[in-house]
């Protein structure tokens, strides 16, 4: 794969398997080729040569829209909006409580969403309601800046899980 037909290729003779219902994290060091690979899987830039197969189809003759609707990626520094936890796991409301209290407790932050409610300072109306909330109610400011950025790739973790795709 290159970013440019003048460039050097950033990924080289690249070659694995991932089994059915597995999850799959990809780590490594700085330039190692993390977001090249996501890049690639996302076909946000295709291949100079070789093929990307998922479940024995090559990616390429896949509508980009299906594709990416049947992927999950969760960034180092995942973002949120404001709104509610709900609003965040489910933005179209297509799941039920119930589904979205199950991928919660998959994802294990059940003690963040059911935290008691913090109260604001009333003169501060930047980060919305003065109470946070607590539940599918709980409260979430711009860009998640009320959680950690640990929690914020666990809100991730479950949109994801809620969401059925291959993560």
């Amino acid at each position: 794969m290159r970013y440019r037909e003048n460039l050097d290729t950033v990924l080289n003779s690249i070659s694995f398997s991932v089994g059915c219902n597995e999850k799959v994290g990809i780590v490594g060091r700085t330039g190692a080729g993390k977001s090249s690979l996501t890049y690639a899987l996302l076909r946000l830039i295709e291949p100079a040569g070789g093929s990307i197969f998922i479940d024995g189809v090559d990616i390429s003759t896949i509508g980009l829209q299906d594709l990416r609707s049947k992927i999950s990626i969760i960034p180092q520094d995942p973002a949120l909006f404001v709104g509610t936890i709900r609003e965040n796991l489910d933005p179209l409301s297509e799941f039920t409580d119930d589904e979205v209290w199950t991928a919660i407790r998959k994802g294990h932050i059940e003690d963040l969403v059911d935290r008691p409610a913090q109260a604001h300072d009333v003169n501060d109306d930047s980060s919305g309601p003065w109470v946070e909330g607590t539940g599918l109610d709980k409260w979430v400011e711009d860009g998640g800046k009320n959680f950690s950025v640990g929690q914020r790739q666990l809100v991730s973790l479950c949109r994801a899980l809620l969401w059925k795709r291959r993560s």
